[in-house]
């Protein structure tokens, strides 16, 4: 109260004059009692400081036990929060009756604790309850706008038509190629490859990418040998792998074996495959002609010697056109294209031939033994074979070198078709040439096929949850603790301490509530934890 709203400055001025010669004590105790009255708290004061008290903020502490009574009266004063300042939020509290957040700001204000809600009636087994999804993946090349925000959006192809909600977004990088993974749900229609989808109103767009995506089927190119329907096998490529599929079918008329039937003359053993005697030049050709299908080839393994050779292998193809004697050397930089041995680069006019080529012996005589090394694919009549080769056919001339006698018939297990495992998620160039590869069984020529592949890939439908399942962890109605209308509280505090108020204030009519205490322990269980629930009764 301020010094202009006080009475007892005033009193003095109130006597008669005598009384300052007979009764000054008093008026001495009649202003005394008057400045008493105006202490804070008093009657005066308080009857000048109503519109400050009011107020929640500069009220005396003896008067906010009437704003409690008056807005608060259920709650306990032994509190740990503010009074002043619950007193001023107490309507949020009310505003909020009966939601889980009205029970978590009492549980604040009374104990200084989080809660943890249950609700029994989420378990409770119901009749074809299951949640059923399909979903489709995408893999979006972005054309305009901020793709991210697809995310939580319909999604439609404008080609086919097709309708879907973005779920999420994943970027991906394929073949040095950056992507995004679209998951959809709620699809109706087929998206198809390489169209065009948008959002609602056309702000973002963007292009279903059709030259990277999942291995969908395989186109055979060459069926291999030796394969046996039912065996699992693996599906390898430069760019892809991880494709799994199992052989559906296998044909007896496409691949290729050969048998040698006379081994001729003047060959030479082939150095084409690993671990065959280094440093003989590369057998002649071994032509397979005729027949509708590619591939097929043999090399020479094994000879009986007949006759040898000095042979240059040198290449001197691209020296056809170098004019003698005019200049130092023939190719002293080496630019020639095929390029020539060092020895010839430098070789010039002067040479001699010995000098400027490379020889080597080599052993010429009759065929004894061949190899298959791809039975090719393709071949509905048997093919002719000829046996040449060509470079000692074109020096010593006659049928030297050209006079071997093969003979083709078809081979037992070419691949024909193959089932592909839906369930691995690939990424295979379209188009690519892959290599087959039989898992199951030994001694087997791999096959050899073209990728067709798609970047819309159906998900098998799945539960989201076990809702519905029977057996498992759903519970049965007991109109008890499971049933639609209970909720359990999960506290450190008995119930018995919050049962009444939480009653009073917040309890939702026909709700029935439990209790759980929670109880700490620090001795660590096996394969358990320390923090465990103990259901403590209910109202």
């Amino acid at each position: 109260m301020s010094v202009d709203n006080k009475v007892s400055v005033l009193i003095e001025q109130q006597f008669p004059d005598f009384m300052y010669e007979e009764g000054l004590t008093f008026i001495q105790f009649v202003k005394a009692y008057y400045e008493w009255m105006e202490e804070s708290g008093n009657a005066l004061d308080a009857s000048k400081s109503l519109l400050d008290y009011q107020d929640l903020d500069t009220t005396l502490d003896q008067y906010l036990e009437y704003f409690h009574r008056e807005l608060m009266g259920p709650i306990p004063r032994e509190i740990l929060a503010d009074r002043r300042q619950l007193a001023k939020h107490i309507k949020d509290l009310y505003r909020s009756k009966g939601s889980e957040e009205s029970y978590e700001l009492l549980f604040r204000i009374l104990f200084n604790e989080e809660i943890n809600f249950y609700f029994p009636g989420e378990d409770i087994l119901r009749a074809s309850d299951g949640r059923w999804v399909e979903e489709v993946q995408v893999r979006l090349t972005p054309l305009t706008g901020d793709i991210t925000y697809f995310i939580g959006y319909m999604m439609r192809g404008l080609t086919s038509g097709a309708l879907g909600r973005v779920e999420r977004l994943t970027a991906v990088n394929k073949g040095g190629l950056n992507f995004y993974d679209a998951i959809i749900s709620h699809v109706s229609g087929t998206f198809v490859d390489g169209e065009t989808v948008q959002n609602n109103d056309g702000s973002i767009t963007a292009i279903i990418d059709n030259t990277i995506g999942k291995l969908q089927e395989l186109t055979i190119v060459t069926g291999g040998k030796g394969h046996v329907v039912g065996d699992a096998v693996n599906i390898l490529s430069v760019i892809g792998s991880g494709a799994q599929g199992v052989v559906t079918e296998v044909s007896n008329t496409s691949s290729l074996e050969f048998t040698l039937v006379d081994g001729g003359d003047g060959y030479r053993i082939s150095s084409i495959e690993p671990g065959y005697p280094a440093g003989n030049p590369a057998s002649g050709s071994v032509s397979v002609i005729g027949g509708p299908g590619s591939g097929a080839a043999f090399i020479v393994t094994e000879i009986t010697p007949t006759s040898s050779a000095n042979v240059s292998s040198d290449l001197i193809q691209s020296l056809q056109n170098v004019v003698l004697n005019t200049g130092p050397q023939f190719d002293s930089a080496n630019t020639h294209t095929p390029p020539i041995s060092a020895s010839l680069a430098s070789a010039n006019i002067t040479s001699t031939i010995a000098s400027a080529l490379t020889f080597s012996n080599v052993e010429f005589g009759i065929i004894k033994t061949i190899k298959t090394i791809d039975p090719g694919g393709g071949y509905t009549s048997l093919p002719t074979v000829q046996v040449i080769d060509a470079e000692i056919q074109s020096t010593l001339g006659g049928g030297y070198g050209a006079n071997a006698i093969v003979t083709p018939s078809f081979a037992n297990g070419g691949i024909s078709k193959v089932d592909i495992d839906d369930s691995i998620i690939t990424s295979y160039n379209k188009n690519a040439l892959l290599t087959i590869v039989n898992t199951a069984r030994a001694n087997t020529f791999n096959a050899t096929a073209t990728a067709n592949t798609t970047s819309v890939i159906t998900f098998p439908g799945r539960y989201t949850d076990t809702k519905g399942f029977l057996s498992w962890n759903m519970r049965l109605q007991d109109n008890f603790y499971y049933q639609e209308f209970s909720y359990e509280i999960g506290t450190n505090q008995v119930i018995n301490s919050y049962r009444k108020l939480v009653h009073s204030l917040l309890h939702p009519a026909g709700t029935l509530m439990f209790g759980r205490k929670r109880v700490y322990t620090t001795e660590v269980l096996p394969e358990m934890t320390a923090n465990t629930f103990a259901n403590t009764g209910a109202i």
